[in-house]
């Protein structure tokens, strides 16, 4: 066992730990599609384009992990590795000692003017459990440190990485206006009608095209201007994950 596993089951009290043992913590997934655990960090006051980033940890089956890296241009980017099946199995059993087999709200003990939120979303037993911490910080205590430490464990995990490869890529609007950019036309689906989402229209170009609009996306930013015959748009590209098949399984703030 890791001292990563070690320190999230180690700042639970005794009571805790042995409840959490005596429940089965069922076998993960295999499928490399098949989301299991999503970290996703939400700061008060974040543009819209910071707001469509890739979620800062997500596990798949098998080991299979995509983490948020930096923008390049105005495409979001992230990288991929796989972790071995032992310390697959590890992250999926310290999840569930965790606590995080159980939703939860865990709101900040203290008033915070800009604050942000930890949400830990788990798949098992054929359901999905969120847990959300309010503003994690060195006052944390009990349930609130266990996920704040298991957040620190998945973070340091590492391996060779990749960029990662989409097969989808969603096109989201941010506002309209001028911009001090030279525009950029717009050849493509029009994200004016796209899908309704959290975000605002949603569109999802797939390849051979989403290379193309890669390529572009990356000579640009979220301030450039897109033309497409209309007023101007501000856009930014997101690479779906594995699992995201349309812009409804975007996740939500």
């Amino acid at each position: 066992m890791t001292l990563g596993v070690l320190l999230v089951l180690g700042l639970a009290p005794a009571g805790d730990v042995a409840r959490f043992d005596t429940e089965p913590v069922p076998e993960p997934p295999t499928d490399p599609h098949v989301l299991v655990l999503r970290l996703r960090e939400w700061r008060s006051l974040t543009p819209p384009e910071e707001l469509a980033a890739l979620p800062a940890f997500a596990l798949y089956g098998g080991g299979r992990v995509i983490v948020s890296a930096p923008a390049a241009g105005a495409l979001h980017q992230g990288r991929e590795f796989t972790l071995s099946p032992a310390r697959y199995r590890r992250v999926h059993l310290a999840a569930h000692r965790a606590g995080l087999a159980r939703s939860a709200r865990l709101r900040t003990p203290a008033v915070m003017t800009d604050g942000w939120s930890l949400i830990v979303t788990l798949w098992s037993g054929d359901r999905h459990h969120t847990t959300e911490v309010g503003s994690p910080g060195s006052w944390d205590t009990g349930r609130r440190q266990r996920v704040a430490s298991f957040r620190k464990y998945v973070m340091a995990l590492a391996g060779r990485s990749t960029v990662y490869q989409p097969e989808r890529l969603a096109v989201l609007p941010t506002f309209s206006g001028s911009g001090a950019e030279s525009p950029r036309r717009w050849r493509w689906a029009n994200p004016r009608y796209g899908a309704d989402t959290w975000f605002g229209a949603c569109t999802v170009i797939s390849r051979p095209t989403m290379d193309a609009v890669m390529s572009e996306a990356r000579l640009a930013s979220p301030a450039t201007p897109w033309h497409d015959g209309g007023e101007p748009l501000h856009l930014v590209f997101r690479p779906m994950l594995p699992h995201e098949r349309d812009c409804d399984d975007l996740d939500q703030p």
